[in-house]
């Protein structure tokens, strides 16, 4: 803005420089001018009717008849007043014409020059935008590169004794989710959850997840430094315990699914979801499963 803003002061420094110069040029052509000074409307009538005043005529000789005949006086010819010629423009008109062309000329060149530097500063400003835009890229793939990213490493089963809401004690089933820290920096848990339950099919499942109630862990200030490996998430099977029977049978279809939210050292939070299911065979193993994207995702 300030390379324009002097671009366009020096324009009009020239400008005023040009004006003078051309104003000393008109006024010397006006001063040498002044020695001839035209004849005035009274002196060309007085010219002008001298000019139109018939001359005196000559007696003409008497002709005795014992004289031959002399040849006529030739008389002078009346003498018509030449046009004056007027010059096509004036010296006042050729002055203001002048100046008129010469400020055309200077503001064509001043709107040239403004033009080229609005033209250089939309190209720094273009510039500008590209390295902002560069810098932000740059930004964004350090910290892509130095963000924690949690991932589940491993799945246990186990059938532990639970307290049923009529204060029965009962068995029930469990399975815990391990995570590990595949990143370049610490992460902070800050939320978790999951379901823990049978379908009769694996196309029984939502397209979008019910994780039911959300456990809040920020204050518990869980970190997960990159590296460490910890299980951290606990669900408890809701449903009857005769479904594992169905479910060793392949009969029924237990479906584990969950996700674990946390924030990184830039502030910005991620999440980590899974599903794992089980079916068929002696004991039960959870395996990964292709569930709908809505429960694989990773951000």
């Amino acid at each position: 803005m300030k390379a324009f803003l002097a671009g366009v002061a020096a324009t009009v420094f020239v400008s005023m420089r040009v004006l003078a110069v051309v104003a000393l040029l008109v006024a010397v052509p006006a001063s040498v001018g002044e020695q001839y000074t035209p004849k005035t409307k009274q002196q060309k009538k007085e010219s002008k009717n001298q000019a139109v005043q018939p001359k005196p005529t000559t007696p003409t000789p008497e002709v005795l008849p014992s004289t031959p005949a002399s040849a006529p006086t030739p008389q002078a010819k009346e003498q018509t007043p030449k046009p004056e010629l007027k010059p096509f423009l004036s010296h006042g008109e050729w002055v203001i014409g002048s100046l008129t062309a010469i400020y055309v000329v200077i503001s064509f060149f001043s709107f040239m020059a403004i033009k080229r530097q609005a033209h250089i500063a939309e190209q720094a400003a273009t510039a500008a935008q590209d390295a902002a835009k560069a810098a932000e890229r740059n930004t964004e793939a350090l910290i892509n590169i130095e963000r924690p990213f949690l991932l589940v490493t491993g799945v246990r089963y186990d059938v532990l004794p639970g307290k049923t809401p009529d204060g029965h004690y009962e068995n029930a089933s469990h399975v815990h989710f391990t995570f590990k820290n595949f990143g370049n920096s610490p992460a902070w848990c800050i939320t978790l959850g999951g379901r823990f339950k049978a379908f009769a099919k694996a196309d029984d499942l939502l397209g979008e997840p019910d994780y039911g109630n959300i456990d809040d862990i920020e204050t518990y200030g869980i970190v997960l430094p990159p590296g460490e490996e910890r299980e951290i998430l606990n669900i408890t099977h809701q449903g009857a315990e005769e479904e594992f029977s169905a479910v060793v049978a392949g009969e029924l279809f237990w479906f584990a699914y969950g996700f674990f939210r946390y924030r990184d050292i830039f502030g910005r939070t991620h999440e980590t979801r899974f599903c794992y299911a089980s079916s068929g065979g002696r004991a039960i193993h959870f395996r990964p499963h292709q569930a709908p994207p809505a429960y694989n995702r990773h951000t």
